[in-house]
C-alpha cells in the first residue's frame, strides 16, 4: 500500500469503512488484514 499521507496510508473496507492504517503496522497485520481466508485472528487495537 502506498500513500502521500504522512505516517500512513487511509484503506476501504469490504464492508465499505474507511480506515486509516499506520506505517507502523505490523506486516503480518496488514497482510491478515489483506487475507481472504478469514482464518486470520487481528487485535483491533494494533491499527
Amino acid at each position: 500500500m502506498h500513500s502521500d499521507h504522512p505516517a500512513g496510508v487511509n484503506t476501504l473496507m469490504a464492508d465499505g469503512s474507511v480506515n486509516f492504517f499506520t506505517d507502523s503496522l505490523e506486516g503480518v497485520i496488514v497482510t491478515s488484514i489483506c487475507s481472504r481466508d478469514g482464518e486470520e485472528l487481528i487485535d483491533e487495537s494494533q491499527f
